[in-house]
């Protein structure tokens, strides 16, 4: 009996993305962003024929992914999970997360205030405080008539 259960164990196919175990379940691997799921059941031969479709269907999933704009990486991790798909999740995302993550930083860079920049660049030119409050005026009169 214990021989049996280890048999069940043992996967009929195994590779990086998916495997496909005794009972014919054709299972997505795990990755670092979510967890895998089972695709299909019932293969117990010719695996790399069922599994054509699947990585068909990672390869425009990368392109939806590359070429789509997405309002975050949660969406981005959405569509990604639900795929039902087969190829490498961990590389693609993390190159899609890196992606998000300098565009916020870039963001978080550029939504400084105008007016806060103004001053502040005064400040550094004019050393005279009676002109920086005469400069000051005159930029915060030309921003609120924008």
């Amino acid at each position: 009996m214990h021989n049996a259960d280890n048999q069940s164990n043992t996967p009929l196919f195994d590779d990086l993305f998916c495997e496909v175990s005794y009972d014919g379940t054709l299972k997505q691997k795990d990755n670092s962003f979510f967890k895998g799921k089972n695709l299909s059941n019932n293969i117990t031969e010719n695996f790399e024929e069922h599994l054509a479709p699947y990585k068909e269907a990672f390869a425009k999933l990368e392109t939806e992914l590359r070429e789509k704009t997405f309002d975050s990486f949660d969406d981005v991790l959405s569509t990604a999970g639900a795929s039902e798909a087969i190829g490498d999740f961990d590389s693609l995302l993390k190159e899609l997360k890196s992606a998000f993550d300098a565009k916020a930083s870039v963001k978080a860079e550029s939504d400084v205030d105008v007016e806060d920049k103004v001053e502040v660049e005064v400040e550094v030119e004019v050393e005279d405080k009676d002109k920086v409050e005469v400069v000051a005026e005159t930029v915060a009169e030309k921003t609120t008539e924008s």
